[in-house]
């Protein structure tokens, strides 16, 4: 058996990761392979713990012990898991499994390789990956869903509406008296006029709405749940107010208003295409009829 294992730990000094063996019951150290006297010194005879962690008083939280011997004392299987090194801001993939040692004991075996660079690389592929789900699906000056967005959220309610036989309420919204703001005064200005209205549209609409940047000064927005066209009126009541506060940028005070179409399905009939064109007819009718208000469809002259 000692023969065996010098062959062993043979085998481990020339593996390109770091290896350690501990008693499963005191902790202690039997072997370090070269990975680890390279990065710790020679820790054999300390308790794993110790090695692993200064200042650590007691058997690491995330000790594998228990998972690696059966309910008979036998080797259970092996275990594999990750383990970030806060010290350093290093990744290790552990693979941990209880061996039988010269003595008859078994022991725990632990293989871990430095996955620190893969973890970086993962972790820039996340992020790549959420600025182009930004890119895909967002406004980049408001933060708002983009068009794309609005009408896959649109799609998706207008079939649950159907399912469950609700209503929606899909809303063209368009800034009054924008143009002469971002003409006279700039389009930094205006950018910042735009942020503000989209906060106000955000904090006035409930979270299962959504409000979209249809481009320009113009919105879209999604009501979910409106039971008729007196419940969406109160809405749109409360949001044209909260747009109609003065607006304070560099100093300067400005009004701004919003007209706004509104179409509420099923009363109106159609699929997504038709109650976005229906809106925007809607809201061409709200400024035809003075601004600073809004129109339904479904309403009669």
């Amino acid at each position: 058996m000692h023969e065996a294992n010098q062959r062993f730990t043979a085998v481990l000094d020339g593996i390109d990761a770091a290896v350690y063996v501990a008693d499963m019951d005191t902790y202690e150290v039997l072997y370090v392979n070269p990975k680890i006297r390279n990065r710790v010194g020679d820790v054999v005879g300390k308790k794993c713990w110790q090695a692993i962690r200064q200042g650590q008083s007691g058997p690491c939280e995330f000790c594998t012990n228990g998972k690696l011997l059966d309910r008979k004392g036998e080797t259970a299987r092996t275990y594999t898991w990750d383990y970030h090194d806060t010290a350093n801001n290093q990744w290790f993939h552990c693979t941990d499994r209880a061996i039988p040692w010269d003595d008859g004991r078994y022991v725990r075996l632990e293989v871990a390789t430095d996955i620190t660079d893969r973890m970086r690389d993962e972790k820039a592929l996340k992020k790549a990956h959420q600025q182009l789900e930004l890119l895909a699906y967002y406004d980049p000056l408001t933060k708002l869903a983009n068009r794309r967005l609005f009408i896959d959220h649109l799609s998706r309610s207008f079939a649950r509406a159907d399912r469950k036989k609700t209503k929606l309420a899909v809303c063209y919204l368009d800034l009054d008296g924008f143009k002469e703001v971002n003409d006279s005064l700039g389009h930094e200005l205006g950018d910042k006029l735009l942020k503000q209205v989209s906060e106000r549209l955000l904090n006035t609409l409930r979270g299962e709405d959504l409000v979209a940047r249809w481009g320009g000064d113009e919105f879209a927005l999604l009501i979910n749940g409106q039971h008729d066209e007196q419940t969406c009126a109160t809405t749109l009541d409360r949001l044209s107010s909260a747009l109609a506060v003065p607006y304070e940028l560099d100093g300067c005070v400005f009004h701004v208003t919003a007209s706004i179409g509104v179409t509420v399905y099923p009363q109106d009939q159609g699929d997504p295409d038709t109650l976005l064109r229906h809106a925007d007819q809607a809201m061409y009718l709200a400024k035809q009829r003075g601004r600073n208000q809004y129109y339904f469809v479904t309403t009669h002259p």
